[in-house]
């Protein structure tokens, strides 16, 4: 395994769930995270607008090579690069 220098992220205000990126990964890193924990909030949901998004895309960083496909076969531009800082110091 290699440490990836940049990593990409999605931007949730962007991203309009059109599971492109997930189709275009050739590693499976791209999937679709669904929250089943409702519970805390499902009262909420039934009297007043809360703001809620259980559907989210979350990449697995083992999994991703940065190829960079997902960029590509974003329409709306919602995958970004993060550099990752590098890590100066002991582990404990």
């Amino acid at each position: 395994m290699y440490k990836l220098e940049k990593v990409p992220v999605i931007d949730e205000t962007k991203c309009v769930n059109c599971d492109k990126c997930i189709a275009a990964c050739p590693t499976n890193a791209i999937c679709k995270k669904t929250n089943f924990n409702y519970s805390k909030c499902i009262k909420y949901c039934l009297s007043i607008k809360v703001p809620c998004n259980p559907d989210h895309y979350i990449f697995c960083y083992e999994q991703c090579d940065a190829c960079g496909l997902c960029f590509s076969a974003c329409h709306v531009n919602a995958i970004n690069w993060f550099k990752v800082p590098e890590y100066k110091g002991s582990v404990k």
